[in-house]
């Protein structure tokens, strides 16, 4: 398992920059509506903050030990928002307050890093998760975080990119074409919503 790991770590997942894989961002970035600091956890080369146009979000605060450690404000609309990027394992990392947690292309190699994010989830009011249906080890973790019952589903999605034809050119690494996409909110919460 660990040979896996290393081989997966140094994996480029570059198709998930194409524009037809770009439609998962652009889903999580909506379901931010009612979001006022969300946490994203394998943001990749995709971070959610790039996607979201709307005016709620005060912060975003992203844990990719992929992506680079920085912190800057971005004016979106009239709104100034904090970006916080760890570039850093989740259990390496300090979290405050989020009620937001994201994870596009969920599938994180480390145990502890996993059972660091169900706690994160556990505490936060709407989940947003996404990961292909081929990999056993995303879809247990999706399945996993579902299993919590600290929130209700909302939206379960299977998209298939197969027609969009998308290669991965600078890897042998398959594209996997059929995904998940779940937001969950906690029950309290689903009281307000509607």
């Amino acid at each position: 398992a660990d040979i896996l790991n290393e081989k997966r770590d140094n994996v480029e997942w570059e198709y998930l920059l194409s524009e037809p894989f770009t439609a998962r961002n652009y889903l999580a970035a909506a379901w931010c509506k009612d979001s006022k600091k969300v946490l994203e956890v394998g943001s990749y080369k995709n971070p959610i903050y790039n996607f979201y146009t709307g005016q709620s979000v005060k912060s975003f605060t992203l844990v990719d030990p992929k992506a680079k450690s920085f912190e800057e404000s971005k004016k979106v609309g009239s709104n100034t928002i904090k970006i916080s990027s760890h570039g850093k394992k989740l259990e390496d990392v300090k979290i405050a307050m989020y009620d937001t947690v994201i994870c596009l292309g969920l599938d994180i190699p480390s145990k502890e890093s996993f059972n660091i994010l169900k706690e994160y989830c556990k505490k936060a009011n709407t989940i947003i998760l996404e990961g292909t249906t081929s990999w056993p080890n995303a879809v247990r973790q999706v399945n996993e975080i579902i299993e919590l019952h600290s929130h209700k589903i909302v939206v379960d999605i299977k998209m298939d990119y197969t027609n969009s034809n998308v290669k991965n050119l600078k890897s042998s690494q398959p594209v996997y074409n059929e995904r998940r996409f779940i937001v969950l909110k906690k029950w309290l919460n689903l009281l307000t919503y509607y």
